[in-house]
């Protein structure tokens, strides 16, 4: 079966361009940053600042997870559509266990409880019969 990888790294290129448009728009904030004396409009310089910081910060994180993306997708690459298909449906099967895993333990604990109290009125009721 015929994989897709140049449409998986299309869509990475493609977010890339994205990151470096981002990158363009905080350098054009750069821009406007130093076209404002900060003596005379502290206010607006350090409004402009916390934008440019937080573009920064913001991209810096989205490169990461691109990075991470493409190499998961790398690393995937060689699986059939199939395989992948599988894989995805193997791990939501195990993130459901996971989920309900916390409700069966629940069940098992309250199963020892029930298990203990009838052990208990079990001896309970001999003793009684036998005295």
């Amino acid at each position: 079966m015929p994989r897709k990888p140049a449409r998986k790294q299309h869509i990475l290129d493609d977010i890339g361009r994205a990151l470096d448009r981002l990158a363009d728009a905080g350098q054009l904030l750069r821009s406007r940053l130093d076209a404002i004396d900060p003596l005379e409009h502290p206010a607006r310089w350090s409004g402009i600042n916390d934008e440019i910081r937080a573009l920064d910060d913001r991209i810096a994180a989205l490169r990461g997870e691109q990075q991470h993306i493409a190499l998961a997708a790398s690393e995937l690459s060689p699986l059939s559509t199939a395989e992948l298909e599988a894989l995805r449906l193997a791990i939501s099967d195990l993130a459901e266990l996971v989920r309900v895993a916390d409700r069966v333990a629940l069940v098992a604990e309250a199963a020892v409880r029930l298990a203990d109290a009838t052990g208990t009125a079990i001896q309970r009721i001999r003793q009684h019969r036998r005295g």
